[in-house]
């Protein structure tokens, strides 16, 4: 977005966009003063990326919604502000977005940090690096549930408990009657 729209005024406008592109992804709660100065400075050149620092802050809310129907809601609100913008990238996004609504409204049903799931990814592409002639999908596929689910009982439990051997009991140590 940030290179489209200054290429698009011309050469002598590319030069004060230039090193910018961390300053316009970052949050603005995350700015100091002197920063959000200097990105005010940018809004103030071009309409069109303040259009679109709002739309990408406003989007971040949607993260925040407890319900589904409340998240559908704000998803919906924020395609209609996009509607009117003519702004390429954030359409593609809004399509995206769309296409994987089910997985959204799983994020509203189940909050998995997503720290969690970029790590169980990031294990899973190990996982197919080292086994990279693995022929069979459901093999990998075994693979990498039986990792998860060991990684995941490594790290759930904060302290050690035994497990229940009910179904396990010794006849030596209840009477028989």
């Amino acid at each position: 977005m940030r290179r489209a729209e200054f290429f698009r005024k011309g050469g002598r406008w590319r030069g004060l966009v230039k090193g910018k592109r961390w300053l316009l992804l970052t949050r603005w709660v995350n700015l100091t003063g002197s920063k959000r100065q200097e990105l005010n400075g940018l809004f103030a050149l071009n309409r069109r990326l303040f259009k679109a620092y709002l739309l990408k802050e406003s989007l971040d809310r949607l993260w925040s919604c407890r319900y589904e129907g409340a998240m559908l809601r704000y998803l919906q609100q924020w395609i209609d502000q996009l509607r009117w913008q003519l702004l390429k990238p954030f359409q593609k996004l809004a399509w995206m977005l769309l296409d994987h609504v089910e997985g959204i409204l799983n994020y509203c049903r189940t909050k998995v940090p997503l720290g969690v799931v970029k790590a169980v990814n990031s294990n899973i592409k190990a996982l197919m690096r080292r086994g990279r002639g693995y022929t069979n999908l459901r093999y990998l596929l075994l693979k990498a549930q039986r990792m998860a689910a060991t990684k995941t009982e490594l790290n759930s439990s904060s302290s050690p408990k035994q497990p229940e051997m009910s179904c396990l009991s010794d006849s030596r140590s209840e009477p028989k009657r």
